[in-house]
């Protein structure tokens, strides 16, 4: 039985159609596939930047704590000093109003 001419472009077009979805099949799988370590690739380096931020974080932390540690020591060294200061002066002005009053005694003991 021989095919007539449109039968044969039929059976030929078929072929070639079904050419054409096995390679589509393929390349599908393969983008899939692609896809997918291009997902894993994503995900790998979405933890490693995690583990960067999460290290700077550490970082920038200590290096605040060790700025505001020595902050609060200079401010606690001036606190102590204006203390000491206050207390001296204190003292000058107390042992000033002993003079006073022992001169004011003096004073109504001559008269």
């Amino acid at each position: 039985m021989k095919l007539t001419s449109a039968e044969a472009d039929a059976r030929k077009a078929k072929e070639v159609n079904e050419k054409l979805e096995a390679a589509l099949v393929k390349e599908r799988k393969q983008s899939e596939k692609k896809h997918s370590e291009l997902q894993t690739a994503i995900s790998e380096e979405r933890g490693r930047l995690r583990g960067l931020e999460s290290s700077l974080h550490e970082f920038y932390q200590s290096q605040m704590e060790s700025i505001i540690g020595e902050k609060v020591q200079l401010l606690q060294q001036h606190s102590d000093e204006f203390v000491q200061s206050v207390n001296r002066e204190q003292e000058e002005e107390i042992q000033r109003f002993k003079r006073e009053h022992q001169s004011e005694i003096d004073q109504v003991k001559k008269t």
